[in-house]
């Protein structure tokens, strides 16, 4: 309930910096409530329609007072021209679809990732006794350009997969944390060079572990980032990112041009 507050005030704070764009990362984001979404988004849209709300068509006649519009108010505190990229993947859910669907259907920024969940229903409890209770949806959350969100999802301007590991890959990685080579390797060495990590590959050779390096890398970084509260960004894993700071450079480059 304090996001909007608190996203604002952190963007107040970077924007005295100069910033040349801003991500908002929404992967695995499932929700949260409808008024701090629109709050949200309203931040980053200057006008227009943010979100609507529609009734269920079968039961339009008597759930009438269910359709609602929510706007942009004007205040949006991040300038519009500055780039914005939205991260979305198939764990984004109801609010992040509310806000990645207004920024997308605005053209306010390019979302990047995967198709994502499709949770936008509007829904209704009534209490029985014995401590049951019957749950069932009433309306229907649609973006600007009246696109229904449920079950539907919101599709992103650029589709890219972060890179899966096989089920051979999986097994083979989980024996590098059950056995604590990476751990170890970790203790041994801090800052790992590159010499380091490919003596530890051909450890892994003798061992009969085939990983790609990237993986082990990513491992020994999840590793050295597994005591702290930030979150970890790798880009030499993280794709989706690396696309997302590369398209922000290009609009930075075009502007200038």
């Amino acid at each position: 309930k304090n996001a909007s507050q608190e996203l604002k005030a952190a963007l107040l704070q970077v924007l005295n910096k100069k910033v040349k764009g801003i991500i908002m990362d929404l992967r695995n984001d499932p929700g949260g409530l409808l008024d701090v979404a629109v709050e949200v988004s309203d931040q980053f849209i200057r006008e227009g329609l943010i979100v609507s709300i529609k009734p269920r068509e079968d039961t339009l006649s008597y759930n009438s007072f269910l359709k609602k519009e929510f706007y942009a108010t004007g205040n949006n505190v991040v300038p519009v021209n500055l780039p914005l990229v939205v991260l979305v993947n198939s764990g984004s859910a109801s609010a992040s679809e509310i806000f990645a669907g207004a920024i997308k259907d605005h053209k306010r920024g390019i979302l990047i990732g995967t198709k994502t969940f499709g949770k936008g229903s509007v829904q209704s409890v009534i209490n029985l006794d014995a401590g049951y209770g019957l749950r069932f949806t009433t309306a229907y959350y649609y973006t600007p350009a009246g696109i229904k969100i449920h079950q539907i999802g919101i599709e992103p301007d650029i589709e890219i997969e972060l890179p899966q590991l096989s089920k051979e890959e999986v097994k083979q990685a989980k024996r590098l944390i059950d056995e604590k080579i990476i751990e170890d390797f970790v203790k041994k060495n801090k800052l790992p060079t590159e010499k380091e990590t490919d003596s530890l590959m051909d450890d892994l050779k003798n061992r009969n572990i085939d990983l790609n390096k990237m993986i082990v890398k990513r491992m020994i970084r999840q590793e050295q980032y597994k005591d702290k509260k930030e979150p970890l960004y790798d880009l030499s894993f993280d794709t989706q990112l690396k696309m997302a700071i590369e398209i922000i450079n290009a609009e930075l480059i075009f502007k200038k041009q």
